[in-house]
């Protein structure tokens, strides 16, 4: 029979742990997992940003097209804005929403053909993530266009 070198023999050592790091472990995932929370927040907060973002514009593109073709209904252009944003729960109820025809405020300019038209709109976004809690994000949705016919009896 051949003896197997002691280099080949299975040796079996039983797991022992160190003094001081018996809850090591625990601490680990307690720590791992705020931050990972943390960052979960931050994701959820940003998408909110985002589709706010997202929602200021289309409301804006709203407006321009109604306003490129109706020139000289103001009031309407802004209700149309506002009509976009109706079911937006995360818009503040009143944004500010502003009509300039060639650098002048809506109404306030005669109106003629190819006058560039800017519909603006203005909203705050309140942050919820731990740590930025309350701190505001001014968010702006802007649409630019070329006014294409003169208002009716002109």
């Amino acid at each position: 029979m051949i003896d197997e070198p002691r280099s080949f023999k299975r040796k079996y050592v039983a797991c022992k742990q160190l003094p001081g790091t018996k809850g090591q472990s625990l601490v680990e995932l307690a720590i791992g997992i705020s931050l990972l929370l943390l960052l979960l927040s931050g994701i959820f907060d940003v998408g909110r940003a985002i589709f706010t973002q997202f929602a200021l514009q289309d409301a804006a593109e709203e407006g321009i097209i109604y306003g490129i073709a109706y020139p000289n209904e103001c009031a309407n252009i802004v209700t149309r804005v506002r009509n976009s944003l109706e079911n937006n729960t995360t818009i503040p109820s009143n944004p500010a929403i502003t009509v300039r025809i060639n650098g002048a405020n809506c109404g306030s300019i005669t109106l003629e053909y190819g006058q560039k038209m800017v519909v603006e709109v203005n909203s705050t976004f309140t942050m919820t993530m731990p740590f930025f809690a309350g701190n505001t994000l001014n968010l702006r949705g802007t649409a630019n266009g070329t006014i294409l016919r003169p208002p009716p009896g002109t």
